[in-house]
């Protein structure tokens, strides 16, 4: 390192001798070690000016983050009711669904393709998690299944 500093100050001596000169090596070093400590304090105030500007920054990469978290939400509450509306407009104008569970047979027998024999077979099957066990457990056929699925539930 202290080749390097004398090096670096023959340099600046070398470009410096029409104007101040250099008498010695000693000059050469105390010329080298000046140009490095304010070269070592331009680099200091560089990285504050740096660390303060992250630190000016942060404040608002949080605030862009929940921005974005804000508008998530909306739109994810947005899709929520739209899926509501879409939801309450097919099911209007349609018989209210028949829950396989709670039905009685006389619900059961009212739906399409289901007779007494199939809705006793239902109600001895239950409790469905969901509406295509009724086929998986033999209560009604795959046909009459599809009669039905849409104006059945399990909750």
């Amino acid at each position: 390192m202290r080749n390097m500093a004398l090096i670096l100050g023959l340099a600046l001596c070398g470009t410096a001798i029409g104007t101040v000169g250099c008498s010695s090596a000693n000059d050469a070093q105390q010329t080298a070690k000046r140009e490095t400590e304010a070269a070592r304090e331009r680099a200091k105030q560089a990285g504050d000016e740096v660390s303060d500007a992250v630190k000016n920054a942060k404040p608002e990469l949080n605030k862009a983050g929940e921005k974005v978290g804000e508008a998530a939400r909306t739109v994810v509450d947005d899709a929520k009711a739209a899926t509501r509306g879409v939801q309450e407009g097919w099911d209007k104008g349609q018989p209210p669904r028949v829950n396989l569970n709670t039905a009685k047979e006389k619900e059961l027998v009212a739906l399409p393709g289901i007779g007494p024999g199939e809705a006793r077979r239902i109600i001895a099957s239950r409790p469905y998690r969901d509406a295509r066990e009724t086929v998986k457990r033999g209560a009604i056929t795959e046909t009459e299944y599809e009669q039905i699925q849409d104006r059945v539930t399990t909750r």
